[in-house]
């Protein structure tokens, strides 16, 4: 429990250092497709980049295809995996771009 406390209160100290809108989940949908803005720390519940947030977004869009654009400093590991596990899940095609950095977990 210290450890996730510990973990909770770098990861809060790291986001006090950067303006809100430096983190952002953005997704929107369209017919064919689905665009996810992975903008952010992993395992963010609080901007929708956690592995439980991500992962019911893909399951309400399982009929399009997912393009990703990822801008990360990573984050949990695993929010990560789990995240990573829902795109390969995903019945229709992944494309990821990374606009800036995909560091650690992203």
């Amino acid at each position: 429990m210290r450890f996730q406390n510990n973990l909770v209160a770098r990861l809060d100290k790291f986001r006090a250092e950067f303006s809100d809108s430096d983190f952002q989940a953005a997704a929107r949908a369209t017919d064919d497709a689905v665009e996810l803005n992975f903008h952010g720390v992993v395992g963010d519940r609080w901007e929708g980049l956690d592995s439980t947030s991500i992962a019911a977004y893909l399951a309400d869009h399982r009929d399009r295809q997912v393009n990703v654009s990822i801008n990360s400093p990573g984050g949990l590991a695993f929010d990560g995996i789990a995240i990573c596990n829902a795109f390969i899940d995903h019945p229709k095609p992944v494309i990821g771009t990374i606009d800036g950095i995909a560091a650690s977990a992203a």
